[in-house]
């Protein structure tokens, strides 16, 4: 569960595949922030960093409602004559004088980043409550189990709670270590900098996944110059340089610096304090009344997560209701310090990072995911009243309120029992504006909830801290505006993305529909095809609904050991190649409503009523592991692709391919066919090129039991005929018609996709 401990030997041992790791984290951070670094001036960036509430009762922000700081009462407001006195203070001891030590040592920086601290603090009442009271920076320079520093001299200075610790944890540990605050990383180069404190985001993300942003430091020793930098779900906001051997400069610093010591509980400071990756707060909807009481209930296990500095970020629990004799304390996450990421591609779990090079485990992930809908017209507050604000994960949950914005919504009355192994996703969904409002509640709520293959939604929330404040990048972005370059910090070159990326984390709540594909308990190959028949059927009734899913991948197709009653399959009106698809699934016996596979997750999806309309049309292209041919190039391209049917069928091949190759070996083969299979899955696991290997592998070589196992022995005539199946249909449907594309096109292809696969299935 934990990174490795810190270890003795000096920096001076850095490995050549240390510094190519370096390089290759720093690439990833370049391409997830995509050249938006948006700069704030001292005084801006210390009030949106500052601790404040809500001026008002904090309703939920409506699709393309932007949030601003003129909701907020503003707590560093309160504190300008004590800025004032800690600036002077601070000016009058030549801080300037310590960074000619700050070459290669940092001590310099350190000492004057320590002296800051003493001179905000000594602006406020002892008996104040502060989150980061202890705060203190020193130099690490140890280097670090499997990878060391991500500067290329080794030496670094991190933000803890002790003054000199022996070992220092991303998250903080049961007993003994210290846990990595605030980040401070030193360069001659500023583009360099953003990048390597980019990494270190990464990590503090990795320990806490609901963080609403990471607060790091720049310091630049050639110019000694100084910027906070903080990273959210939409990239990176720094603060205008601040040039210590100027009074201006130096006052600028402390003003920034003074609004961390404004923050007295975990959602000052950007946590969650409704959820602590042990046990989440939920609201009971069992009443229409404003204030209603929540229940808490054991996060089981992690079913899904993803690790990235900006995007969605997607977090999936499995939960469990315990009774009160059956309480039991949840372990906290050990996170060791590293200091810098692997290059894990999304969506990928431990079962893929155990066999891919270089692939740091920054946290146990079952290969399985669950995933759930979205509501945007409800909004939750969880206020617990006691929390431990020294941990920045495994805090214990005790009384909350809980606030639901909307009473006069009508909701289902739902019983405590209803959460028992229930599912919850938690993402950072983009916000698209007004007039492309989120579809995901429509997709799974509305029109497909519990349809055949498609799971049962229970409800959805837009997430708030208890200060009232919308759980939201938005103020660390700047405002809507014709100009935005006037906004903009060109350090990472032309932004790909021209318009601010405004993100709300929402949380969406499923009952329970199986596990991964990856799962030993798909024991033969016809069990597989089961469950991925049922999906695609499954995803076929939504584009009966007129919803397309765009992002087929193997987190979000399962399936069960034991069906699951569901809506049985059928299709109105069939005309002649829908009849010929019931007559085939007749075949199979009774069109029942009995489950084995499910498709999942709704927040990619597209609506066809007015998808071919959408100026971002093109733009929703699925995980990059399962994307087909087609969507991968355009992607590369940075070009619009229309996402098709026949584009997620592609995905879903990928996705049984992919569960081929990384099904647990069993124990009788392992010895002989270990090397061959791990061959395989670096590939799958790396770009489209290294992909096509192993598919052209797949259908043009012929396997052997003593090579690759008797799995996938026995799924390759399927996995053959399948993908030849893919290209003659991409060859059918390559063209747009005269007319263009259009919702009946895709129909006529969503329909061809499954009579003919149905035809595979049943040879």
């Amino acid at each position: 569960m934990s990174f490795a401990s810190v270890s003795d030997h000096k920096s001076s041992s850095r490995h050549t595949s240390e510094t190519e790791f370096w390089e290759d984290s720093r690439d990833e951070i370049r391409f997830k922030l995509q050249g938006n670094v948006w700069p704030f001036t001292a005084d801006q960036l210390a009030k949106v960093l500052s601790a404040k509430t809500r001026d008002r009762d904090p309703s939920p922000l409506a699709p393309g409602d932007v949030d601003s700081l003129d909701n907020y009462n503003i707590h560093i407001d309160k504190f300008g004559s004590d800025i004032k006195v800690a600036c002077q203070e601070f000016v009058s001891q030549s801080p300037e004088v310590l960074l000619s030590s700050a070459g290669d040592d940092y001590r310099g920086i350190v000492e004057l980043m320590n002296m800051g601290i003493g001179m905000c603090l000594a602006q406020l009442p002892k008996d104040r409550e502060v989150f980061y009271r202890n705060l203190k920076f020193c130099v690490w320079d140890n280097a670090l189990e499997g990878l060391e520093s991500c500067t290329p001299h080794g030496a670094g200075i991190v933000g803890v709670g002790d003054l000199m610790p022996d070992q220092v944890f991303w998250s903080l540990p049961d007993e003994g270590g210290s846990q990595m605050a605030i980040p401070l990383e030193v360069n001659n180069d500023w583009r360099e900098l953003v990048l390597q404190a980019g990494t270190n985001a990464y990590c503090l993300f990795g320990a806490s996944p609901l963080r609403q942003f990471a607060l790091l430091v720049g310091y630049n020793h050639k110019e000694h110059a100084l910027r906070f930098l903080v990273f959210h779900r939409g990239s990176c906001t720094a603060s205008v340089s601040s040039d210590l051997d100027k009074v201006a400069g130096q006052e600028g610093f402390i003003r920034s610096l003074f609004s961390i010591f404004t923050w007295r509980t975990r959602a000052d400071a950007g946590f969650t304090a409704w959820c602590n990756n042990v046990q989440v707060c939920l609201p009971s909807l069992q009443t229409e009344a404003r204030n209603i009481a929540p229940f808490i209930v054991d996060i089981d296990r992690v079913l899904h997560q993803t690790f990235c500095v900006r995007g969605r970020s997607s977090r999936v629990f499995c939960l469990k209701v315990i009774s009160e004799s059956q309480k039991r304390p949840g372990p906290t996450q050990s996170l060791g310090l590293r200091r810098s990421p692997s290059r894990i591609p999304e969506n990928i779990g431990t079962a893929a990072a155990k066999e891919v090079p270089n692939m740091t485990r920054s946290l146990e992930v079952d290969q399985h995911r669950s995933d759930t809908t979205r509501n945007s017209s409800i909004g939750v507050v969880l206020v617990p009243n006691s929390v431990n604000p020294a941990r920045a994960s495994g805090h214990k949950l005790e009384d909350t309120n809980l606030l639901i914005h909307c009473p006069s919504l009508k909701l289902n009355s739902l019983e405590r029992s209803d959460f028992n192994n229930a599912v919850m996703k938690l993402c950072w969904t983009p916000d698209r504006g007004p007039e492309y409002g989120p579809i995901e509640s429509d997709f799974l709520q509305r029109d497909c909830s519990n349809m055949f293959r498609v799971p049962k939604h229970l409800y959805s929330f837009q997430a708030y801290h208890d200060i009232g404040s919308p759980t939201t990048n938005h103020l660390f972005l700047s405002p809507p505006s014709d100009d935005l370059e006037q906004y903009r910090w060109h350090v990472l070159g032309k932004p790909i993305i021209e318009e601010p990326h405004r993100r709300s984390l929402l949380g969406h709540i499923m009952s329970y529909t199986g596990h991964s594909l990856l799962n030993a308990s798909a024991r033969d190959f016809p069990s597989l095809i089961r469950a991925i028949l049922h999906a695609l059927i499954g995803y076929y009734d939504m584009c009966q609904k007129n919803h397309q899913h765009c992002d087929l991948s193997i987190d979000n197709v399962l399936m069960v050991d034991e069906s699951i009653t569901t809506q049985p399959f059928r299709i109105e009106n069939p005309n002649p190649i829908q009849q010929e698809i019931l007559n085939l699934c007749k075949t199979f016996g009774p069109i029942s409503d009995q489950c084995y596979g499910f498709v999942i997750d709704g927040d990619m999806a597209v609506y066809w009523d007015t998808y071919f309309k959408d100026e971002d049309v093109g733009t929703k292209t699925g995980t990059s592991e399962f994307m087909s041919d087609s969507d991968w190039l355009f992607n590369q391209m940075l070009k619009n692709h229309l996402h098709s049917p026949l584009d997620d069928f592609a995905s879903l091949y990928f996705v049984t391919q992919w569960a081929c190759v990384f099904r647990e070996l069993p124990l009788e083969e392992r010895s002989q066919c270990e090397d061959f299979v791990r061959v395989w899955r670096t590939d799958l696991a790396g770009d489209v090129r290294q992909r096509g290997f192993v598919t052209l592998q797949i259908n043009h070589e012929k396997l052997r039991a003593n090579q690759y196992g008797e799995f996938l022995v026995q799924a390759q005539p399927f996995l053959k005929q399948w993908y030849s199946l893919i290209e003659n249909l991409r060859n059918e449907f390559q063209d747009p018609p005269p007319e263009g594309w259009n919702a009946g096109i895709f129909r006529r292809i969503i329909d061809e996709v499954l009579s003919s696969f149905l035809k595979v299935v049943i040879d």
